[in-house]
């Protein structure tokens, strides 16, 4: 890829104006869904329906799929990590998987600690 267009291609990803995101905010088909997937690096293929889109190297992975979230879930936990959904889905439709019991426990004492009245807390 010339330099030009690999520069005005990452800046565009980068900036949330690459076709992917043009193409979710005009509405997604019935039933699909943009997830971001942060995974290892270096995990295999995803086995999952649809298309993506593959940055940092494999860890940053753009999945748009009609999948159920259980299985986009899953599968980011296979390869190390976790999903986010990013459009689509039903309204009030949780972002990302919940947190094992562990996890949990210690996002909500930092949580408690850092933020004691909430003001920064999105959910």
């Amino acid at each position: 890829m010339p330099t030009a267009e690999a520069q005005t291609f990452w800046t565009a990803l980068r900036d949330r104006r690459h076709a992917l995101w043009q193409f979710a905010a005009q509405g997604l088909p019935a039933g699909q869904r943009l997830w971001r997937l942060a995974v290892a690096p270096h995990a295999p293929t995803l086995k999952l329906r649809g298309s993506g889109l593959i940055e940092w190297h494999g860890g940053q992975r753009w999945w748009l799929s009609d999948e159920p979230a259980e299985a986009v879930h899953a599968a980011a936990r296979e390869a190390g990590g976790h999903a986010e959904l990013q459009a689509g889905g039903a309204p009030g439709q949780t972002r990302a998987a919940p947190l094992p019991a562990v996890q949990a426990q210690i996002e909500r004492r930092l949580r408690q600690t850092f933020d004691p009245h909430g003001l920064f807390t999105r959910d």
